[in-house]
């Protein structure tokens, strides 16, 4: 369930029994690490992404780390995931699958189908809206270092107002006379 992009957590994980998902052979070539031990193996595994989008709503860099993928409730998901290859190539996008599919079941017999998704949230055919963006360039950029991330995004985000480009350069590598300037 999305409301303004995010997804809601209509989901006590603790609950969850079983989880399928059906992706490409290409994705599952490329995230082929079903029960990641580290954290680049974590960063290449559908089972990672899933049991952190149940877990925290989200997969981004604050959830690759080791103490989040040593938890016991992320561990236990990633066991309950059975993977199904889905063969078929997108017509027009011959690398991806047609579309991906979760489904969750409970042990008090729910069950909760993501349906077919064709495109990730993302893709030019279903784009994200402003709030996440927002929240994607926050997490890139604090995990990259970037000194005042909000800051640099509301440079970004007003490049037409903007004097000269060493307010941009600034925004990502404050030099000792900008620093006092968030």
């Amino acid at each position: 369930c999305e409301e303004d992009g995010h997804v809601k957590n209509l989901l006590d994980v603790a609950k969850v029994q079983a989880i399928e998902v059906w992706v490409g052979k290409a994705q599952l070539d490329i995230a082929s690490h079903p029960l990641p031990a580290t954290v680049t193996e974590a960063k290449y595994s559908v089972g990672f992404a899933v049991a952190s989008a149940l877990v925290a709503q989200g997969a981004g860099f604050a959830q690759l780390n080791l103490e989040f993928l040593r938890r016991q409730d992320v561990q236990r998901l990633m066991a309950a995931i059975q993977l199904h290859v889905v063969d078929e190539l997108r017509q027009g996008d011959p690398v991806f699958s047609p579309a991906d599919r979760v489904r969750v079941r409970t042990v008090d017999g729910a069950e909760l189908d993501s349906g077919p998704v064709a495109y990730e949230l993302g893709h030019a055919r279903r784009p994200m809206g402003p709030d996440l963006i927002r929240a994607k360039f926050l997490d890139c950029a604090a995990f990259g270092g970037v000194e005042h991330p909000e800051h640099a995004y509301q440079v970004l985000s007003h490049l037409d107002d903007l004097a000269s480009l060493r307010s941009l350069v600034d925004a990502f590598h404050p030099t000792p006379s900008s620093q006092g300037k968030p």
